[in-house]
Formats: structure tokens, C-alpha cells, sequence
């Protein structure tokens, strides 16, 4: 099963903070599309990164 590693990173004022989650390609390409239309609208300020592969290892 391919498994995406998604960082969300946002900004909050002058705080910048950033979480890692482990979920499909698929539900992390719609978080990104999300955070874009936010960014887009100016309800948000961040980006979400995708990374993934078949069988990728993660520790």
C-alpha cells in the first residue's frame, strides 16, 4: 500500500507550526488543493507538502 507522508505547515500570526501525518496519496493531494483555494481566498496562510512512493520506508 503506497502511504504519503503530508507536512502541513501554516502560520498563525508570527508563529509558524507544522504537523506530519502518515495518509493516502490521494487525501493529502485534497489537503493541498484545500490549503491553496484557503491561500488563494486569504482565509489562510501555509502549504501543504506531499511526499511519497511505493514502498517507501518510514522511521
Amino acid at each position: 500500500m503506497i502511504k504519503a507522508l503530508m507536512i502541513i505547515i501554516t502560520s498563525i500570526g508570527s508563529t509558524p507550526q507544522a504537523q506530519a501525518l502518515l495518509v493516502s496519496p490521494m487525501e493529502c493531494a485534497a489537503a493541498a488543493e484545500d490549503m491553496a483555494a484557503a491561500v488563494a481566498a486569504g482565509k489562510a496562510e501555509g502549504v501543504v507538502l506531499c511526499l511519497y512512493e511505493e514502498d517507501m520506508a518510514y522511521e
